[in-house]
């Protein structure tokens, strides 16, 4: 390949693994906003001794803080593997090195741990309608 195709292949080839990292950094914002606000009600309620609907309600938000840092750790991991993706992706012609098998792999790795992260947080959106709803209703 000529050097006057060599840029603008590679951040053609970039291209779709940056976008995945630009909605894995606005879906972390949504975690962290999550969290964020479960943090400041446990907070509100770490003193609370007496009422069992209110130690019952800190047990449920302990709950979700844990899950919802679950679910930011794995969205973290997954753009770390996508920035690998675009590292190697630009690697590729500057070394002259083939490192598509290793690119795909991590690729496949930022998928998974997304996947895992959307899950987690799933269990998060499912907990907070536990315990700030009592029992889920059936969807009918």
């Amino acid at each position: 390949m000529e050097n006057t195709e060599l840029i603008p292949n590679m951040i053609a080839s970039a291209m779709a693994p940056v976008f995945l990292l630009a909605g894995i950094g606005g879906f972390l914002n949504v975690l962290a906003a999550r969290l964020a606000r479960a943090v400041d009600r446990w907070r509100a309620l770490s003193s609370v001794e007496e009422d069992a609907n209110l130690l019952a309600e800190r047990d449920g938000l302990g709950k979700r803080i844990v899950v919802a840092n679950l679910a930011i750790s794995l969205c973290v991991a997954s753009g770390l593997a996508v920035c690998v993706v675009i590292v190697l992706i630009y690697l590729n012609p500057l070394t002259e090195t083939d490192f598509g098998r290793v690119a795909g792999w991590a690729f496949v790795i930022a998928i998974v741990l997304l996947a895992g992260g959307l899950t987690a947080f799933l269990a998060e959106i499912r907990l907070a309608l536990k315990t700030g709803l009592g029992p889920i209703p059936s969807p009918k």
